[in-house]
């Protein structure tokens, strides 16, 4: 194993580890002139010379600095092998500071375990110091935290040990303190999700439908101020707005001339005073395309707005992987530089629309800009353009990037974006929204109001989407997201991307993940989940945890007295393998194979349309089976099965 980081270069003795784990007399930190400052086996790393500051890891088993407390030399000795991971494994850290933050946000996993005397390797098997640990992180550390013992929970089989399994690591999230009302950013429910991204789309998919129309006009009109001016420069500081030709209503002659004029009216707010459609009306379209597409951008990853505000018009590109294939991802400026956070976020693949149409904006309004002299050859082209027609209102002048719009402002200032109506709150939609957010303000987002889109909802709301999960109504996401979402939980939840991707879109993926679990575990007490045996049933299930106790629940289903797996009609309770299958193959669940249904199974009221929707492709596929062959035999149990269960939660 190599360090493949800048902290140390091939040269260095200790850039290769003669053995895993690593003698307790190996080099850790050299200095420049070659003399060993720490070596693996020290109870302190000394940092400052890669840091240029001083910088030290305590790993608790000597000397104690601060108030966390001692740790076991056994425990100690895993803490070491982690740190090193971080160093010698995959994705190596790329500074100090990393990984001294790093260790700091798990140091007091080994601190408890010395504590209780336990080896830190069994922690998995004590929820109450998972309590513990959840009590004492840092709230600025809990996400940092998640992340880092998921990744390492993913290594396992190359790192030879387990801090906490996949149960643990739902307890430690179950166990977190909740979230303050600051914290709780917005979910947007999914009806209201789905409507305003088919908004944005639309928008997009008529600029590019009509792009080398647009273009043309916008030539057009550059070259009329080029004769007219002389330049574009001289136009921009002449006071007087130009018209086309003689007369009023030019721009609405030569927009009709390039087959425009249709497209600007659905997209344009005409003031009532006005006559003809004004030329502002064309960059008033481009900016409204814009400012979808950098909505949009923000709906299919997990980018924080100032991340997509600095995207360049290059960003797109394509990971061919051999298992899940087409990956698409998003590139900021820094995946130049070797840093720990890539700047690379997965995206859902239709975000190549916004990335396409804003691009080709950005290359028009950059042709605008050389003129101006605002732009030198070799000047980063950012995907958002702000305008700079010398017919528009407004002409930004030379400078970095201006402040991204807030989403109410685009909703307010584009107002045939969206439809008001439909982004008032039915109780459906305060329910799901009061599910994920608890602590939503019904004041603000009760029902009835208007939702208030916001930019930092999208992350939030992205994240919970991607994990496909039960608790909201998905049918309507998965048709959006399409394979995305796959690729997202594969790439950011099971290490399977060799690429290093933005550290805080993942931690925030798998701190969505593990909460997601866990509600939909606590979910099961809910009047959603049916029995075919009826209530006293599903009761009898969960006999060991009450409504009011959901902890209790996550504690019984680690410890395999309740267990639970989604199936395509909702759940099973049957703990350990089942011999039917039940995951692809749902005969046995809902009793399509003559005999009554399973009593281990639960069906989801939410996942009425996808039972609706099986029973459909069902069917299709029984009137082209071969008679009395195998698969019509299969297929009529399915469908028998499907039918039961939507009858089970037909009665509710």
């Amino acid at each position: 194993m190599s360090i493949d980081s800048p902290i140390v270069t091939p040269s260095s003795i200790n850039f290769y580890l003669p053995s895993w784990p690593p003698p307790k007399d190996f080099p850790v930190v050299v200095d420049v002139s070659g003399e060993v400052v720490s070596k693996y086996g020290d109870s302190v790393w000394d940092l400052s010379v890669w840091a240029n500051i001083p910088k030290r890891i305590n790993f608790g088993d000597g000397p104690i600095i601060g108030n966390l407390g001692a740790v076991s030399p056994e425990n100690a000795d895993v803490f070491r092998m982690v740190v090193a991971w971080w160093l010698w494994g995959p994705r190596s850290v790329f500074a100090a500071a990393t990984l001294v933050s790093q260790h700091r946000a798990l140091k007091i996993l080994f601190v408890v375990s010395t504590r209780h005397g336990i080896d830190v390797k069994d922690l998995s098997r004590y929820p109450a110091l998972i309590e513990e640990v959840a009590r004492e992180i840092a709230p600025s550390a809990k996400k940092s935290a998640l992340t880092l013992l998921h990744a390492l929970y993913e290594q396992r089989d190359q790192l030879g040990f387990i801090l906490l399994d996949r149960n643990g690591l739902l307890d430690l999230v179950s166990a977190f303190p909740p979230e303050n009302d600051v914290e709780q950013t917005a979910y947007i429910p999914p009806r209201i999700w789905a409507y305003q991204v088919r908004r944005l789309r639309a928008v997009l998919d008529d600029f590019l439908a009509y792009k080398n129309e647009i273009e043309a006009c916008y030539n057009t009109i550059l070259d009329i101020y080029e004769r007219r001016y002389g330049s574009l420069a001289g136009s921009r500081n002449n006071p007087k707005r130009l018209r086309i030709a003689d007369g009023a209503g030019a721009f609405e002659v030569l927009s009709k001339k390039f087959g425009i004029y249709e497209l600007l009216i659905r997209w344009y707010q005409q003031t009532p005073h006005r006559k003809y459609l004004p030329l502002f009306a064309l960059t008033n379209f481009l900016s409204l395309v814009n400012r979808a597409g950098f909505a949009y951008i923000l709906n299919m990853s997990l980018m924080r707005v100032q991340e997509a505000w600095g995207l360049c018009v290059d960003c797109l590109h394509i990971e061919q992987d051999e298992k899940i294939g087409q990956i698409t991802m998003l590139c900021g400026e820094t995946t130049k530089t070797v840093r720990d956070d890539d700047a690379r976020w997965i995206a859902s693949s239709s975000v190549s629309i916004a990335i396409d149409a804003m691009s080709a904006i950005a290359q028009w309004r950059t042709r605008v800009k050389k003129s101006y002299g605002d732009v030198s050859a070799g000047d980063v082209i950012y995907l958002f353009q702000q305008s700079c027609e010398p017919w528009a209102i407004r002409v930004k002048a030379r400078g970095k990037q201006s402040m991204y719009p807030s989403y109410a402002e685009v909703v307010e200032n584009y107002p045939k974006l969206f439809d008001l109506s439909e982004l008032r709150i039915t109780k459906e939609d305060w329910n799901l929204a009061k599910l994920i957010t608890p602590s939503l303000d019904e004041s603000a987002f009760g029902i009835g109001k208007i939702w208030k889109l916001a930019w930092h909802q999208l992350r939030r709301t992205g994240s919970v989407n991607m994990q496909a999960s039960g608790l909201v109504s998905d049918f309507s996401l998965q048709y959006q997201l399409k394979h995305d979402t796959v690729a997202s939980s594969l790439y950011y939840g099971q290490g399977y991307s060799h690429l290093v991707l933005n550290r805080s879109a993942k931690a925030e993926y798998i701190h969505t993940m593990y909460k997601m679990m866990g509600r939909e575990l606590a979910m099961l007490l809910s009047d959603r989940f049916q029995s075919p045996y009826g209530d006293e049933r599903k009761q009898s299930i969960l006999k060991l945890v009450s409504e009011s106790d959901e902890r209790k629940l996550f504690v019984a289903a680690r410890e395999g007295r309740v267990a639970w797996r989604r199936t395509l009609l909702g759940g099973c309770t049957k703990s350990g393998p089942c011999e039917y299958g039940g995951i692809d193959n749902v005969a046995r669940c809902g009793g399509g194979d003559g005999k009554a249904p399973c009593t281990d199974a639960l069906f989801d009221q939410t996942r009425v349309p996808q039972m609706q929707k099986l029973r459909q492709t069902l069917s299709m596929q029984l009137d082209k089976a071969e008679l009395a062959s195998p698969l019509r035999s299969s297929l009529q149990a399915q469908l028998r099965a499907t039918e039961n269960a939507l009858n089970v939660l037909k009665r509710k």
